[in-house]
């Protein structure tokens, strides 16, 4: 019987019980206490993917109205009727953590874009 050349543990399940065990490949050794700290504070964050997600919490909830606010206050858009001819433009909400150096998180911050797959040059904006 010929051995495999195909690696043990992509073909069955190794002994740690994971089947790609990380720290066969990435070593965290050389890091800094200080970076160490700042890594896992930002894969512990959680950035909601929609707004159904990110309406559940205060935080998100108040980063939105902060951007409205914002919004409203630089005069960005006017509300009116949309005339029988035109489209309206579909927008979505991005939400990200913004964090200090040190990995403590600085502020939730939610930004509200133009979805422009959708728009049409002189028709939508010129």
């Amino acid at each position: 019987m010929q051995a495999s050349s195909t690696p043990c543990y992509l073909t069955s399940t190794p002994p740690s019980g994971k089947p790609y065990p990380i720290a066969t490949y990435v070593s965290n050794s050389k890091v800094s206490n200080t970076h160490a700290k700042y890594l896992v504070a930002v894969t512990e964050g959680h950035e909601p993917h929609s707004f159904s997600e990110a309406i559940q919490y205060s935080k998100w909830r108040d980063a939105m109205n902060d951007e409205l606010t914002t919004l409203e206050q630089n005069h960005t858009w006017v509300f009116t009727t949309l005339a029988i001819d035109k489209r309206d433009i579909e927008c979505k909400w991005v939400y990200l953590i913004k964090y200090i150096s040190n990995g403590d998180i600085e502020r939730y911050k939610a930004r509200m874009v133009v979805l422009d797959n959708k728009q049409l040059a002189g028709t939508d904006f010129t």
